[in-house]
C-alpha cells in the first residue's frame, strides 16, 4: 500500500509538533535556539541596508533598470496620462482593453478611456491585446513592479494581453526589494506578482523568446507625487 512501497517513504504516526516536543525535552538546553535567545545586536546587524544609488535617484534608477530589460518608462501625469494611453492604444489599433477597476487606478482614467470609444473589460479575454493595471510598489534596482491581485485587481490583466500598461506613483518607487516588500496593499492581498521586464525564456535550445509566458511589453507610466 501507500507508504510502504521504496517510491514513498512510510508516513509518521505522530505529527511534527508532538515530536518537537520530544526533542525540546531531551535536548541539552544550549542546543536549542530560538529567537528569543538570539542577541538584539546581532539582529540589527542581519537588517539589509538599501544600498547608495550614487548621484541616481530611486527613479532614475528604476528606468534605467527597466528599459535594459526591454521594458519602457514614461514619466507622465494624471492631466495627461488618458491622452498618452489613448495615443499608445490608437498606433496599436486596438479598441479595447482589459483593466484593473477604475478605484485602482487614477480617477477618471477608465472614463475618460470609455468617452473615448475604448471598449474596458475586467475579464480576461484572449483576444485583447492591451492590459492596464496600477502597481503597488517598484523596486529601483531590480527595475520590477509589484502588482497586488485581488478583488478588481486581476492578475491576467498583467500577464495574458500582449502588452502591460501599468500607472505607478513616483513615491512608490523604493530601492531595494525588501522596502517594496513593505508595500501597504500586500497585506490585503489575494496574491502578489512581481513583474520585471516582459516575459522571457531561454529553456528550448538556450534561444531567447520574448513573450511566451506573458506580455511582449511593458509600459509602466510613471506619475509624480
Amino acid at each position: 500500500g501507500w507508504g510502504y512501497s521504496k517510491d514513498f517513504p512510510r508516513p509518521d504516526s505522530r505529527p511534527f509538533s508532538a515530536r518537537w516536543k520530544d526533542l525540546e525535552a531531551s535536548a541539552e538546553p544550549e542546543e536549542i535556539v530560538t529567537h528569543k535567545s538570539v542577541p538584539t545586536q546581532i539582529l540589527d546587524k542581519n537588517e539589509e541596508t538599501p544600498p547608495a544609488l550614487g548621484d541616481e535617484d530611486s527613479t532614475s534608477r528604476f528606468i534605467k533598470e527597466l528599459e535594459a530589460l526591454g521594458g519602457k518608462a514614461v514619466r507622465s501625469s494624471e492631466t495627461d496620462l488618458p491622452d498618452q494611453i489613448l495615443s499608445l492604444l490608437k498606433n496599436r489599433e486596438s479598441n479595447s482593453i482589459v483593466a484593473w477597476d477604475e478605484k485602482h487606478l487614477p480617477e477618471g482614467l477608465i472614463q475618460s478611456l470609455k468617452s473615448s470609444s475604448i471598449t474596458v473589460n475586467s475579464s480576461p479575454n484572449p483576444a485583447i491585446k492591451v492590459g492596464l493595471t496600477g502597481a503597488a510598489s517598484a523596486t529601483a534596482e531590480t527595475g520590477s513592479i509589484l502588482l497586488p491581485g485581488g478583488p478588481g485587481r486581476s492578475l491576467t490583466a498583467s500577464l495574458l494581453p500582449e502588452l502591460h500598461i501599468a500607472v505607478l506613483k513616483e513615491k512608490d518607487i523604493k530601492n531595494t526589494l525588501t522596502e517594496t516588500l513593505h508595500a501597504q496593499d500586500i497585506y490585503e492581498a489575494s496574491a502578489l506578482a512581481l513583474v520585471t521586464g516582459p516575459s522571457r525564456t531561454a529553456d528550448i535550445e538556450m534561444a531567447l523568446t520574448i513573450g511566451v509566458h506573458g506580455p511582449k511589453e511593458i509600459i509602466v507610466f510613471i506619475l509624480p507625487g
